[in-house]
C-alpha cells in the first residue's frame, strides 16, 4: 500500500466538501472524517436544524406533507387544513339543524302558504278541524272522483 494521502491530495482527488484554505486545520484527519461533495442523507438521519419548507412535500388527500391552515368554513380546497376555529364554526352552524328527511306534525304548521297543491287524507272524521279536499265543478262527483271527507260543490 502506498503512502497516506496528504490533506491537499484528499481535497484535490476526492471532491471532499471543504476548501483548500482549511487544509492546515484538517491535518491528521483520515478521509473517513469527511463527506464527499453531493452526498445525501435519508430524512430519518436529520434530527436537528430547520429544513427549508420548499424542500418538503405538499400535503394532499393521498399523501403526507405540509399544508396551510385555514379558518374558512366555505372553502372547497383540498390543500388547506381546517383550524379548530373553523371546525367549531361549522359545528355551531349545524347544531339545532334538522335532518333533511325530518317531518312535522300538523300542529307544527301554524302559518304560511303551501307552495304546492295539497290533498287531504280521505276520512270520515267530521268533528275535527282539518284540511278538506274541496271541489268546485259543473258536474256531480263520479264514483271515482269523490273520497270520504271531500266537499263537492256543483254549480251551473
Amino acid at each position: 500500500m502506498g503512502a497516506p494521502l496528504t490533506i491537499e491530495q484528499i481535497l484535490q482527488n476526492h471532491a471532499v466538501g471543504v476548501n483548500l484554505s482549511d487544509a492546515e486545520s484538517l491535518s491528521g484527519h483520515p478521509l473517513e472524517d469527511f463527506s464527499m461533495v453531493g452526498h445525501k442523507h435519508s430524512a430519518d438521519d436529520i434530527t436537528t436544524g430547520i429544513m427549508n419548507p420548499s424542500r418538503l412535500p405538499t400535503g394532499t388527500t393521498t399523501g403526507k406533507g405540509v399544508v396551510s391552515l385555514s379558518s374558512e368554513t366555505d372553502s372547497d380546497s383540498q390543500s388547506l387544513a381546517a383550524t379548530p376555529y373553523a371546525v367549531k364554526a361549522v359545528k355551531t352552524l349545524a347544531t339545532g339543524k334538522a335532518d333533511k328527511s325530518h317531518t312535522h306534525g300538523a300542529g307544527d304548521i301554524t302559518t304560511g302558504t303551501f307552495p304546492a297543491l295539497v290533498a287531504a287524507a280521505s276520512n270520515k272524521n267530521y268533528t275535527t278541524r282539518q284540511i278538506r279536499n274541496i271541489y268546485l265543478s259543473t258536474s256531480a262527483p263520479s264514483a271515482n272522483s269523490g273520497q270520504d271527507g271531500d266537499v263537492w260543490f256543483q254549480y251551473e
